[in-house]
């Protein structure tokens, strides 16, 4: 949980002060598929978020991405989405199997988030439309979902260990991991 935590201060400071990390709650699943756990891996929390706004708690999904590849994915965009598709499919069904009534159901929203640890600067933009020849009137049409993005490499190690939490300071380590020795021991 306090990985969780220190990680989204990093990215949303915002955001992170909404959810109850004290009652964080992995879950063991992953939507990756078998081809593709060499370069990604995820990992699924379920939290209580505070709506500041209405003054009530909600859950929500943190769902974080690892992407383990030395350079950027252009299709990331859509495989996130298809991801989040998944974790929600998997809710109707958990719905169908209890026979919740359909007025009943309700969702849980997805927070995504990117973590990628290669070295080459991602500028591929993470939505749908990277991969589309997509004139303007039909934009309206397609599936939209900000992601929260960590690219590790070329963020600035002092917002890494700024809540010195040791997390922040095993990234900064994994920034380091192409340094020389002198580099690394400093």
């Amino acid at each position: 949980p306090e990985n969780t935590r220190c990680l989204l201060r990093i990215i949303a400071a915002d955001l992170a002060d909404c959810i109850d990390f004290s009652r964080l709650q992995h879950l063991k699943t992953t939507f990756i598929p078998d081809n593709l756990r060499k370069q990604e891996a995820d990992v699924i929390f379920l939290a209580p978020f505070l709506d500041k706004a209405q003054g009530t708690e909600r859950e929500v999904l943190i769902y974080i991405l690892i992407e383990h590849q030395s350079e950027p994915s252009p299709d990331l965009g859509f495989r996130i989405f298809f991801y989040m598709a998944q974790i929600w499919d998997s809710q109707r069904r958990g719905w169908l199997n209890e026979k919740l009534p359909v007025t009943q159901w309700r969702f849980r929203p997805i927070l995504p988030v990117l973590f990628y640890t290669g070295t080459d600067t991602w500028n591929a933009p993470l939505s749908i439309t990277a991969l589309m020849d997509l004139p303007v009137p039909l934009e309206r049409f397609i599936p939209h979902h900000d992601t929260l993005f960590l690219n590790l490499k070329p963020t600035d190690p002092e917002k890494l260990v700024a809540e010195e939490h040791p997390f922040g300071w095993v990234l900064r380590a994994i920034q380091k991991e192409d340094a020389t020795k002198a580099e690394f021991a400093e």
